[in-house]
């Protein structure tokens, strides 16, 4: 559960960070032009944001598998508890 936990967390930082930088870049072109190395920058970021969303969007996917899975076994463990045992 950690393991889970701190993945999340660390993807989550990273998500943030790279658009708060974005956003700082956008802001900085609004003022002046970049320059190639900042508008190579920018656009290296925009695609590593979607790479991060993408594994976002699949770790959550898993999760939700894995929780189904979880509430299924659940399931049949309390359909078991409650099926007649034969005692008259």
């Amino acid at each position: 559960m950690k393991d889970w936990h701190a993945a999340k967390t660390g993807l989550k930082t990273l998500i943030t960070n790279s658009r708060i930088v974005l956003q700082f870049i956008e802001v900085l072109g609004e003022y002046r032009d970049l320059s190639i190395e900042e508008w190579n920058f920018k656009e290296s970021l925009k695609n590593h944001l979607l790479e991060l969303l993408e594994q976002q969007r699949i770790y959550w996917k898993k999760g939700e598998q894995l929780n189904g899975q979880n509430w299924e076994m659940l399931g049949q463990g309390f359909s078991m508890l409650m099926q007649p045992s034969g005692i008259e």
